[in-house]
């Protein structure tokens, strides 16, 4: 797939199905990002740094979307705001990953983030927040729990908005990163989203310790050594399988080992 045609299909009212009266994208200049995302000067910069440009996409409300609002004691949730940053040669793993706390942080309800990046191509970011009690506007919020994942790698059509949980917003917004945490293909409509990121998380730190200790095993001279570094691997390699077994359908297992983001 060549660049443009992955811009088209993974532009946000593509992924998500976006009607008409929900899709009304606009600019957002990085100043405003920067009044709204960033309380310190290096955060500032960050902004500055990493970020080419940015835009509104969409505001999902109860009236646009026909999915109730949601209210609890921890968050209100009457609108959920879809972005779209592209990111700049410069921006760094770990500028992107303050990046998307930061954009995340900085509203009170939840925040469906598309990203464009040189390095990874087209990204989606998702975070689980709740009301921060804290901040006497109660205008941001505290970060839970997150996840990125690479729009090429999760199943066509999975995150539209008919394919979710419309029960409300909420419950919408969570099981969007429920589905997005396992590529789009779930191994049971009973995987939690909290189950679904703990075992994505999982499967990422074994496939990096896999890589090591392959690596590993490439270099040593020592047959002994490989011997054991060998038989490690392949220790891990069964994790890998029963953890994505536990994440994915059988169908998305055709793909062993998924190449993870590094974050």
């Amino acid at each position: 797939m060549n660049s443009n045609h992955e811009e088209l299909a993974f532009a946000p009212k593509v992924v998500l199905g976006l009607p008409a009266i929900a899709h009304q994208p606009g600019r957002i200049h990085k100043k405003t990002l920067i009044d709204q995302a960033a309380s310190q000067t290096t955060d500032a910069a960050l902004i500055t740094r990493a970020v080419a440009g940015a835009s509104v996409e969409a505001v999902l409300r109860a009236e646009n979307v026909k999915i109730p609002a949601h209210a609890d004691g921890q968050r209100r949730v009457d609108d959920i705001a879809v972005f779209h940053v592209d990111l700049s040669e410069s921006a760094s793993a770990g500028d992107v990953s303050r990046l998307v706390e930061l954009l995340h942080r900085s509203m009170p309800r939840p925040l469906i983030l598309f990203l464009t990046s040189p390095r990874d191509g087209e990204l989606l970011s998702l975070a689980l927040t709740h009301l921060n009690l804290g901040d006497p506007d109660r205008a941001t919020s505290v970060v839970d729990r997150s996840v990125v994942v690479p729009l090429r790698s999760v199943a066509p059509g999975a995150l539209r908005l008919d394919q979710l949980n419309r029960s409300d917003l909420w419950t919408f917004y969570r099981d969007m990163v429920r589905v997005a945490a396992a590529d789009g293909q779930p191994a049971s409509t009973s995987l939690s989203v909290e189950d679904a990121l703990d075992l994505r998380g999982r499967l990422a730190s074994l496939q990096s310790e896999l890589q090591g200790v392959v690596r590993d095993a490439q270099r040593e001279k020592s047959q002994a050594r490989r011997i054991d570094l060998n038989t490690r691997a392949r220790d891990l390699r069964q994790q890998i399988e029963t953890v994505a077994g536990s994440l994915y359908s059988p169908t998305r297992r055709t793909d062993r080992h998924p190449r993870p983001i590094d974050r």
